[in-house]
């Protein structure tokens, strides 16, 4: 099993006329689409799962700040 190391972690809050869930998702989305790994993880995850609407999102994923930037 070939494991990667998380090293890039980003709080995501809502810009002007899109929603912060929204940018998360393409945000996740573009990731995957790039081939890296992405996850929302912290408390968005817990707020979701009680049924809660999170303040923000918490993207973690393995590609490199350069790699994305």
């Amino acid at each position: 099993m070939n494991l990667k190391c998380l090293i890039a972690y980003s709080t995501i809050m809502s810009v002007p006329d899109t929603s912060a869930r929204d940018l998360a998702r393409r945000i996740v989305a573009l990731l995957h689409e790039g081939g890296y790994q992405a996850y929302l993880v912290g408390g968005c995850v817990r707020d979701l799962l009680l049924g809660r609407d999170p303040k923000d999102y918490d993207v973690a994923t393995d590609a490199r700040p350069n790699e994305i930037l």
